[in-house]
């Protein structure tokens, strides 16, 4: 078998788990995004690391219209204020006089007044509406929901004492797409084939949400794909899950514990001005920002994260024991993410005129380019080997991965989600999605291992 794998740009047709959406008459334009050609083995289970797979999904519906004047051009990047240190970042994400001004471009038909989107009073309302979505026992439900999903899909692949050769992408995707079933509100289904429907589905609503920072693409042509995939989301899955539930509200006459989306926007909707708010599209953009917030950044992740430790093993072979350790393997993740963040740069408007500490000074009405990996590479910040990869870097009273996850009011909602709490010891002791998707494949290469010395 080749250690090596860089498909055409018709790769995956033979694929069976896709071969039925390329089989339809109806379908979308197949996209196919550069793939990393290193193969990394993980011990058991043979792991391909590529950032995406040509894809392609059954339009049901018929060709969206496209309002032209809802997909907005940002400024010129050349005329943008760029920052690039740590502090002057980090600044501009916690200051109440930058607002966001990203996804507000080519994508806003898709991310027009989601939480991504919001800012002030509005944002806060919703942050605080949606974060009981991320408390410590919605998260403990996650981690198991996960587990049992990769668990699944590992046993569907082949047995413990074969080899399995799959996408690690996809196969994160797939597994944390339960997760975000269960986040929204939706019942995974049991059959892999439905599971797998929904992962097709999300690939082109996660290319449309990153529309504003794509080029030689058809915007136009890429956003009627995303809004057809929304409509066939909302046809077959949200919508029949949100009714079942409105159905069933009286049988649990307050009882039910679990927090989704889906109750959220239900018990919302019960006053006047919730139903003005939460108009239907709105209902279904929120939810959708939560399907892909969920799969995509994650999925590309890992791939990261495993490349990293590969080859940090070759040099460093005492360390390969701790991919049994749960704090080990999240300051991997946070070390990958801090290096390798999920857009390379943000956007934000000022409101108003300001000096930052650094003495940069930026006016009324100014975009700025907050450069997340430079920031994250600060020599001045995370020392002189700022730009390498190393799981056991100390930063003492700083936030580890930079700012990867934003910042002040706008800090990622799902940061707890993804890495978990800052250590095994604390009270709050779920691992998060990365790391547990690391823990549980690692541990499939090692069923059983000796005591270490001390």
């Amino acid at each position: 078998m080749k250690d090596s794998f860089c498909p055409s740009p018709q790769a995956g047709t033979n694929d069976p788990e896709r071969s039925a959406w390329f089989r339809s008459e109806k379908r979308s334009r197949v996209l196919s995004l550069d793939t990393c050609t290193r193969t990394l083995p993980l011990g058991m289970i043979r792991l391909r690391a590529v950032s995406s797979l040509p894809f392609a999904v059954e339009i049901v519906t018929e060709p969206h219209q496209i309002d032209e004047s809802e997909m907005r051009e940002l400024p010129p990047l050349d005329s943008m204020i760029h920052l690039k240190t740590y502090d002057d970042v980090l600044e501009a994400f916690v200051s109440p006089d930058m607002l966001q001004g990203g996804h507000k471009a080519k994508s806003w038909p898709l991310s027009k007044d989601t939480l991504l989107t919001l800012d002030g009073e509005p944002h806060f309302n919703r942050r605080r509406l949606e974060s009981t979505l991320f408390r410590k026992k919605a998260r403990e439900r996650y981690d198991r929901i996960l587990q049992s999903a990769l668990n699944q899909r590992l046993t569907n692949l082949g047995s413990q004492s074969e080899v399995i050769v799959t996408d690690l992408p996809v196969l994160a995707r797939s597994a944390l797409l339960h997760v975000a079933a269960s986040v929204i509100g939706l019942k995974s289904p049991d059959d892999i084939d439905s599971m797998d429907r929904l992962r097709l589905l999300s690939e082109p609503l996660a290319t449309g949400n990153n529309l504003d920072w794509m080029s030689d693409v058809d915007p136009g042509a890429v956003m009627r794909d995303a809004l057809e995939a929304q409509a066939s989301f909302a046809r077959e899955y949200f919508w029949p899950a949100y009714d079942e539930y409105q159905s069933t509200r009286a049988e649990h006459n307050g009882k039910d514990k679990e927090f989704h989306l889906i109750r959220l926007l239900a018990e919302e909707r019960e006053t006047a001005a919730g139903r003005e708010l939460w108009t239907d599209d709105l209902c279904v953009r929120e939810t959708v920002l939560y399907l892909t917030a969920v799969t995509t950044s994650q999925s590309r992740a890992i791939s990261h994260v495993v490349d990293h430790l590969d080859r940090w093993f070759v040099d460093h072979p005492q360390d390969r024991d701790l991919v049994a350790d749960f704090d080990f393997l999240r300051s991997a993740t946070i070390e990958t993410l801090r290096l390798h963040p999920r857009g390379p740069v943000q956007i934000r408007k000022a409101v108003k005129e300001s000096k930052l500490k650094s003495g940069r000074e930026i006016a009324e009405g100014s975009y700025l380019i907050l450069d997340t990996r430079a920031a994250g590479q600060d020599g001045l910040v995370f020392g002189p080997d700022a730009d390498s990869w190393n799981p056991h870097r100390v930063v003492e009273g700083l936030r580890p991965y930079g700012v990867v996850f934003g910042g002040g009011a706008h800090t990622c909602i799902g940061l707890g989600l993804s890495i978990g709490a800052a250590s095994s010891e604390a009270s709050d002791s779920t691992p998060g999605t990365l790391v547990r998707l690391l823990h549980d494949l690692y541990q499939r290469e090692y069923p059983t291992r000796p005591q270490r010395s001390t």
